[in-house]
């Protein structure tokens, strides 16, 4: 394209004027209420050790097998039973006349035979599997937005390495790929398995590895999207922005719409450590431009611990 460099500027990600503009921007995004840390869901690498934004997740297709479980009243249709444990409800489409007289009543996970509740939202996809979808809002993003809806529980069983938690003691420890095997040679077992199907899908995977994200509910720091969004659909709505197709003015406007808060931390040394230090006495969170500070601002304490 007859694009150069100029090689007179030539900068490093650890250059010490990239870190001091970095923190200068993350202190002031904080400020303003843009950044904050909280417990949502994330997409997590167990092999890197590191959460991820969505930018570095790829999409790939592939071909899975659908699982379809007896849940006594319910049949419901999934692709990963070993995450049966953490399931919390079953959910239909209120429009689905085909499970109308089932919103309300009770639902038995297999295996283990704890008593779900069967609700109804929106959000569920009447034409995939069976069209009852089994809720599991500590591993799936879709279930997680239900889940807040619904002031469901959250469970997880699947740790930060990758391996099961929160299970009956057979599969605690194993593996996420083995204990699919287990869970599922059990089901099979106990004629809980109706049936099977081949299923071609997306799913994401590591840009790094290749391997299959896990998605999960951690405490990171994240960008507020919602106020950063709104003027830019203003100004694209107003045609203060021109697109030189104008077919792209509807795919921006519907991922503006769509993006969620930003996941902009991680768990490995790839670059700066966040410049915050939690106060070990009132546990105010404490930002500055990179350098320790000297005691909590909130109550004056001297014992800070930098996340």
């Amino acid at each position: 394209l007859g694009a150069s460099c100029d090689w007179s500027r030539n900068k490093f990600t650890l250059d010490p004027k990239i870190i001091n503009i970095v923190y200068k921007t993350f202190k002031k995004l904080y400020d303003d209420g843009l950044v904050y840390r909280g417990e949502r869901m994330v997409n997590y690498c167990t092999r890197c050790g590191t959460s991820f934004s969505e930018l570095e997740v790829n999409h790939i297709e592939r071909d899975d097998l659908l699982y379809y479980l007896d849940y006594g009243v319910v049949t419901i249709a999934t692709t990963r039973p070993e995450t049966i444990f953490a399931d919390v409800a079953v959910a239909v489409n209120p429009t689905d006349s085909r499970y109308k007289y089932l919103i309300g009543k009770i639902a038995k996970i297999p295996l283990i035979n704890r008593e779900i509740p069967i609700i109804s939202d929106s959000l569920v996809d009447p034409k995939f599997g069976t069209g009852a979808l089994k809720v599991t809002p500590g591993h799936d993003a879709v279930d997680f937005e239900i889940g807040k809806k619904h002031k469901l529980p959250i469970i997880s069983v699947i740790d930060k390495e990758g391996r099961i938690l929160n299970t009956p003691q057979k599969y605690t420890g194993m593996k996420v790929r083995r204990a699919k095997e287990e869970v599922v040679a059990d089901l099979e077992a106990a004629k809980l398995i109706k049936k099977t199907e081949k299923l071609h899908h997306t799913v994401g995977v590591c840009y790094r590895d290749n391997g299959l994200i896990e998605p999960m509910i951690s405490k990171q720091w994240f960008i507020k999207i919602e106020p950063l969004a709104k003027p830019a659909l203003s100004a694209i709505r107003k045609g203060s922005v021109k697109f030189a197709a104008e077919k792209f003015k509807k795919i921006a406007i519907h991922w503006l719409k769509n993006l969620k808060d930003w996941n902009i931390s991680r768990q490995i040394v790839w670059g700066m450590r966040i410049p915050a230090w939690r106060c070990e006495r009132c546990m105010e969170w404490v930002i500055t431009e990179g350098t320790k500070p000297l005691k909590c601002t909130r109550c004056g304490h001297e014992k800070l611990t930098q996340d």
